[in-house]
């Protein structure tokens, strides 16, 4: 836009384009700053740049400006206003992000506006909705972008709860329960009147907006508010009920002297939506009390407690549940698997019963909208897995195989190795994986999904899958031997992919094999070595590289369980980010798998019971600065995500409440 006449200033977006990254200046150098720099360091160079940072204090900018390598240092705010939008010898500013404490959003908002810049101003927008107005009519008369930030409603989980209720996946909403407590009285800011202390436009303003945001923005035809103040006369733990039309009803419950569930479940006519704020813990069901849970279970408390908790267990006996429970410190112990699924304080369920029994398992849990991390192999074949990621889609939930390989960090490294191209093209990959273990019944007999293939092979089988990123192979070889049960014993598989690429892999359940892998590329190799399918040794052109795990707080079934923390946190991640389903073991890699594994076993002679069955049911700021971006790209003035109406409504609100239960700040007055 520095190329057009002033009066020309509302064809922002057309400038925006050719001016590459948005410019942001900042005001304020404290924590909440700061993590927005981090935040937009998570964003590409060439759409967000930090041009000036701006404090009271001139020292405390230029510590912020060194540590974020930003360019411009101001001492003051009113220096940063005047830093010019049209400026061809420097770094000029698009838009300025408000990071200071909410009792001066007023006053330092309406100096920026008045100086014609974009503005994204942290929540609360103000203290009052008479502050709000008059930051909005500002924004109108200057004729710039202006958006309180409340980023949640930018992050992809209430994207995607906007999109499921667009679509009406639960029917007609009737009630919204929103609730957030964490303890902050150690905080002066949480506490004192004359900082903007108090629960609601700290922490409440969340459950507010979420409840505004699922009702489209609509006013509530009341509204009640009862709570218990501090001494200092701010509000400490708020309950608020609004009635709405048609009969919906919400509840907030927030504090900032106790921690509370810091969920959000949106219940409809024909079913329900849960969203948790990020601060929460994951908290897992585990499903089966045998070793492979024992192992998880031993590597979830390697991972930060604040980040994973087991709540429940079930197995089919109520004595296994209550003697894993014990051994483990849960709190639930439950004699089914259906009582597990009815438990309303469980987020994913670990699925580590035997794989016949998968298919079953899943069903019951995904229909009690249960989240899922389920053991290798997903299934028995590809009819079974097809009706599980079926059941996934249709019950909007978070589905994952634990092939636990793909998240070890030596698999990290060798994806991002093959990313960069550092062995060249890959021309041939080998793998073996062979354990002395016909003593097991579970490796020999067919009722128990005995083989070496779905316990041993697919190790083998989803390495090469990885490396050649999820291609089918043009054509695929198996030879072996089975034993007198039926099942697979030893087998050799090889596979011809385009370009004259191949694969050759070996799996025994009779023999002790080099249990490594080889990716053979044009300039170089990469090996894993012995314990390829839980690696934690990495070795490149002949350099070796250790990847240690941490050591177990109970001794373990399975070599380097602790592993399987790795799975786990990916599990958090994705749901964290509203996902269904992991990029790095994503459903159609699911599929794939389940699909060679049927060929191989079609060609070695092996079929299962479940063959012949016919199956019939079948760091987040960084989004509401990329929200920012398209609104500035598309010439707006304020954001259909968060707009000035909105923020107007949340403070008309928040001025109901704080009348209800008695708080009076000095902006009142």
């Amino acid at each position: 836009h520095g190329f057009l006449p002033k009066q020309h200033h509302t064809n922002l977006s057309l400038t925006i384009q050719f001016n590459m990254a948005i410019r942001w200046g900042l005001c304020g150098a404290g924590k909440i700053s700061h993590d927005f720099s981090v935040a937009m360091k998570t964003l590409p160079a060439e759409d967000h740049q930090i041009a000036a940072i701006a404090s009271r204090s001139s020292d405390r900018a230029k510590e912020f400006a060194k540590k974020h390598s930003i360019p411009k240092v101001y001492g003051s705010y009113e220096e940063l206003a005047r830093d010019p939008n049209i400026d061809e010898t420097s770094v000029s500013l698009d838009i300025v992000y408000l990071g200071v404490l909410h009792t001066e959003h007023w006053k330092v908002g309406l100096l920026f506006l008045q100086a014609g810049k974009n503005v994204l101003c942290e929540k609360p927008f103000a203290m009052n909705s008479r502050q709000v107005k008059d930051l909005v009519e500002a924004a109108r008369k200057t004729n710039v972008f202006l958006m309180e930030a409340i980023w949640s409603r930018c992050f992809p989980v209430h994207a995607e709860v906007r999109k499921l209720l667009a679509e009406e996946a639960v029917g007609e909403v009737k009630l919204v329960k929103a609730y957030f407590g964490s303890p902050q009285l150690h905080i002066p800011r949480s506490v004192e009147k004359e900082l903007g202390g108090g629960a609601l436009l700290d922490i409440g303003v969340y459950c507010l907006q979420f409840v505004l945001m699922v009702f489209n923005g609509e006013r509530p035809e009341s509204i009640q508010a009862s709570g218990v103040l501090l001494d200092s006369g701010v509000d400490e733990s708020v309950v608020v009920v609004m009635k709405f039309s048609r009969k919906r009803m919400a509840l907030c419950a927030f504090s900032i002297a106790a921690r509370f569930s810091n969920d959000a479940v949106i219940s409809g006519t024909k079913g329900s939506i849960r969203s948790f704020w990020s601060n929460m813990a994951t908290r897992w069901g585990i499903c089966s009390a045998g070793k492979i849970s024992h192992d998880f279970t031993v590597a979830l408390k390697t991972l930060p407690a604040e980040d994973h908790k087991v709540v429940a267990v079930a197995a089919r006996k109520l004595e296994d549940a209550q003697e894993f429970s014990i051994k483990h410190n849960i709190s639930k112990a439950y004699g089914s698997y259906e009582e597990l699924a009815r438990d309303p304080h469980v987020d994913v369920v670990y699925i580590g019963n035997i794989h016949p029994y998968h298919l079953k398992a899943c069903l019951l849990f995904m229909n009690a909208k249960k989240n899922i991390l389920c053991e290798k192999p997903l299934a028995m074949n590809t009819k079974e897995v097809k009706e599980i990621l079926d059941s996934a889609k249709r019950n909007q939930v978070f589905l994952m195989e634990a092939i636990w390989t793909r998240f070890f960090p030596v698999s990290v490294e060798v994806r991002k190795m093959l990313a960069q191209g550092e062995i060249g093209e890959v021309k041939m990959i080998r793998s073996e994986f062979g354990i002395p273990l016909l003593h097991r019944p579970r490796l020999v007999e067919k009722e128990l999904g005995g083989g070496a293939l779905l316990s041993l092979g697919m190790y083998c089988l989803q390495f090469v899958c990885m490396v050649y990123s999820g291609e089918r192979p043009e054509s695929i070889q198996a030879t072996g031997v089975c034993l007198d049960t039926g099942v697979d014993e030893t087998v050799i598989v090889t596979l011809k992919f385009s370009e004259k690429r191949m694969a050759v892999f070996t799996y025994s359940s009779s023999m002790k094999l080099p249990n490594d892998a080889i990716i053979v590329g044009t300039k170089g190799t990469i090996q894993i070595p012995s314990w390829m399918w839980c690696p934690t040794s990495l070795i490149v052109n002949g350099k070796e590289t250790q990847y240690p795990l941490p050591e177990p707080c109970l001794p373990l079934n399975f070599h380097n369980g602790t592993g399987m923390r790795y799975e786990a946190e990916e599990v958090r991640q994705c749901l964290l980010k509203g996902l269904k389903e992991s990029p790095v073991m994503s459903h159609s890699d699911s599929l794939l798998l389940i699909e060679l594994e049927d060929e191989i076993r079609r060609q070695v002679g092996v079929v299962y019971s479940q063959d012949c069955q016919n199956f019939h049911n079948g760091t987040g700021m960084r989004y509401e600065a990329e929200e920012v971006r398209q609104c500035l790209l598309k010439g707006l003035k304020e954001s259909p995500v968060m707009s000035h109406s909105d923020s107007l409504l949340l403070a008309e609100l928040e001025d109901e409440i704080h009348r209800q239960v008695g708080v009076v700040y000095s902006q009142d007055c």
